[in-house]
């Protein structure tokens, strides 16, 4: 999964963190601390499966 395909989910997954947590904040806090583990992930040599997307 590339940086491009992470930034094409950043709004998706900054209005999910918003709507559970209540303020912008703290959904900026989880969506950076998410984007930090993606990273750390990748540089370790874990494979990360790219996420299943529905359209409803």
């Amino acid at each position: 999964m590339s940086d491009e395909l992470l930034k094409g989910r950043r709004l998706t997954s900054f209005a999910i963190a918003h709507r559970m947590l209540g303020t912008v904040v703290e959904a900026e806090d989880v969506i950076q601390e998410a984007r930090l583990r993606f990273h750390r992930a990748i540089s370790d040599g874990e494979r990360v499966p790219e996420p299943i997307t529905t359209d409803a």
